[in-house]
């Protein structure tokens, strides 16, 4: 299902902002207009996974101090991850900061958590290390860093925290945005719907998976930046889709082997 808002302007930000985000995800595959979402291209369908954009917040700077403008209040966001856990969802993608320690929120993500959904949030676009202090730091979910098209992590983008974090490119990223427009943007909000896109089709391959063997074969089967294994600057490294869809088939093949001997 996807929900929207009226909005006076179609270039208003928070519109950009969320169709960009959905662009690349779920773009249509092999129409030749555009861009390919990730998410659609196993199979050329939309893998079991729902973006949850129910809220987006906007920075800025009056009087010399940052200023956060909050579009939807955090109990519409809880109800937006409820209502994706309800539907069945496997991943819920979280492409927001700034909220801090809501307690809607948090019970909303044990929520899902608790109906098999996997997390996955934005690590936000404040270049500071994000500590282990927000009620985000938890072993069921996972968080997403920004990496540039040389994989060195973004400038913008958080870093740091608890061990449950994983890159994704979110630098100068091209998807659509309305009235039938495509544009570039930047921000962790970008790299999140790309570590969903994986991890539902990794999903897809195996329905069963629990959220956190999504998870960590996600972690598995990164292409590790920076000091080697798991870093501060890039979690456990740069998400790669073909080696986490390979190893996911390699093991479907084992276990059928097995089963048949």
């Amino acid at each position: 299902d996807l929900h929207s808002f009226p909005t006076r302007r179609s270039s208003d930000l928070r519109t950009c902002h969320g169709s960009h985000v959905m662009g690349i995800m779920v773009a249509t595959t092999g129409n030749k207009i555009g861009i390919k979402g990730i998410a659609t291209t196993y199979n050329n369908n939309v893998a079991s996974a729902l973006m949850v954009q129910a809220a987006f917040n906007s920075e800025e700077v009056k009087d010399g101090k940052k200023v956060i403008k909050q579009y939807f209040k955090d109990e519409a966001m809880a109800k937006g991850i409820k209502y994706a856990a309800d539907k069945g969802c496997r991943i819920v993608g979280l492409s927001i900061s700034g909220l801090g320690g809501s307690s809607a929120v948090s019970e909303a993500v044990k929520y899902a958590l608790g109906k098999g959904t996997l997390v996955v949030y934005a690590a936000g676009n404040d270049s500071k290390d994000i500590g282990e202090s927000s009620y985000r730091e938890n072993k069921n979910i996972l968080a997403v860093i920004s990496t540039d098209s040389d994989d060195n992590k973004s400038g913008f983008s958080n870093y740091g925290g608890a061990h449950n974090k994983i890159s994704a490119p979110g630098s100068d990223i091209y998807s659509t945005v309305p009235n039938n427009s495509y544009s570039h943007k930047s921000g962790t909000s970008m790299a999140c719907p790309a570590v969903n896109s994986v991890g539902a089709m990794v999903a897809a391959i195996n329905p069963s998976l629990e959220p956190q063997g999504i998870k960590r074969l996600l972690q598995n089967t990164v292409d590790d930046l920076g000091a080697s294994g798991y870093d501060d600057t890039f979690g456990y490294g740069r998400v790669n889709a073909w080696r986490a869809v390979k190893v996911r088939r390699s093991e479907e093949r084992r276990v059928g082997k097995e089963c048949r001997s």
